[in-house]
């Protein structure tokens, strides 16, 4: 675990009884888990290839969270109508891991159709992105609103692709 750490490896350690897990990404942070990883997490691999990662992955979508229309804060660049701290609160309950306000990565901003749209980043214990996506703006649902979705792209989409999927929601 020190090598890797000092060397900013991936390193996956588990117990005997595979009852406990630790993780240390290349990107800066850890994680532990003390959960069967045989039947609570059935999807984790340890040590899985890119190949194997891609072909076992199952789909997980996190149902949809809606607003009223949200004002853009005016001293953020990103300019996203929900915070960090709202999205950490909205994927606690719902990731198989523990997400937390660092694990975010801004990904890009931009418009479909009459609504703006912010996609957010952010990496599951086998390293697989996973993707949140903010939309404002519509006044599809009775008035404007803010909204945000996202899953694991089990499909491979790229981002302007995913992002027109969960827009529109055609899966």
């Amino acid at each position: 675990m020190t090598i890797a750490a000092l060397f900013l490896w991936d390193c996956y350690v588990v117990s005997h009884q595979r009852t406990k897990l630790f993780f240390w990404s290349h990107d800066e942070y850890g994680a532990t888990r003390g959960i069967d990883l045989q039947t609570k997490v059935s999807w984790l691999t340890i040590l899985p290839s890119k190949a194997e990662t891609t072909r076992s992955l199952k789909p997980h979508l996190f149902p949809i969270w809606r607003t009223g229309l949200r004002s853009l804060p005016v001293d953020d660049p990103v300019g996203c109508p929900v915070s960090i701290e709202e999205m950490v609160q909205y994927l606690t309950p719902l990731s198989p891991f523990a997400v937390g306000p660092a694990n975010f990565e801004f990904i890009q901003k931009g418009q479909i159709g009459q609504d703006s749209y912010w996609l957010w980043a952010f990496y599951g214990y086998d390293g697989h992105r996973w993707n949140l996506c903010v939309f404002s703006g519509s006044e599809r649902f009775e008035g404007r609103y803010t909204w945000m979705c996202g899953d694991n792209n089990p499909y491979d989409l790229k981002d302007d692709d995913y992002i027109a999927a969960i827009h529109n929601q055609e899966y």
